[in-house]
């Protein structure tokens, strides 16, 4: 159930960073852009979110973040 749990605060916590990531760099300059810009600028924003979210597990060595053991 924990493990559910921690997912579920990571869904959350990834929403929220595309959320700030939108309001600070996309919002302000959405009449200049086209859909296509604001799409590739949403998905770099979910790249680095994700990436920085994830990474936490790594730095802690938690067994459930890789199908190996990666050293840290």
């Amino acid at each position: 159930m924990f493990d559910l749990m921690l997912q579920i605060m990571g869904l959350l916590a990834l929403f929220v960073g595309l959320f700030l990531g939108y309001r600070r760099w996309i919002a302000p300059r959405a009449d200049s852009l086209s859909r296509q810009g604001q799409g590739l600028l949403l998905l770099l924003i979910l790249t680095m979110v994700g990436g920085f979210i994830g990474s936490f597990g790594w730095w802690v060595d938690d067994p459930r973040t890789f199908s190996w053991d990666i050293p840290p």
